[in-house]
């Protein structure tokens, strides 16, 4: 895996104009006076350039390692020297099921969210001829 600093993907929710979030790359930008910034992501330490560093560390970068919180590590991958690894749960993937349909308030039919608004200017005319309908008599 090489460097992305696209952190999210989104797809198309077919026959719609949404997007749907379907994964997060994180990554966390580490420097010091002293030298070019680091990017950890995926577990992995890149250079500015984008290149997988190795051994070739810098001195400073595991004190600036350290001054991260273990969420934020544990979010990228980052493992501290002498520190145990810890089990990660990756962050559940939003939901890829279904097209984004939600139910109407009033008569519960299953709408794309491009028709909810007519289907309630629908709803709302026909009680509106209720009313004139039940005036009429």
């Amino acid at each position: 895996m090489s460097l992305s600093l696209k952190v999210q993907h989104y797809q198309r929710i077919p026959g719609t104009t949404q997007l749907r979030l379907t994964r997060v790359t994180p990554y966390v930008r580490l420097c010091r006076d002293d030298g070019p910034p680091l990017f950890v992501q995926g577990g992995q330490v890149y250079s500015e350039s984008g290149d997988r560093m190795t051994d070739q560390l810098p001195e400073w970068f595991w004190d600036e390692a350290a001054k991260m919180s273990l969420a934020v590590r544990q979010e990228v991958g980052l493992v501290l020297p002498g520190e145990p690894p810890q089990p990660t749960t990756p962050a559940p993937a939003p939901s890829t099921a279904g097209d984004g349909r939600l139910p109407c308030e009033i008569c519960g039919r299953q709408l794309l969210p491009r028709q909810r608004n007519f289907h309630r200017l629908a709803h709302e005319r026909a009680a509106a001829r209720r009313v004139e309908d039940a005036g009429r008599v």
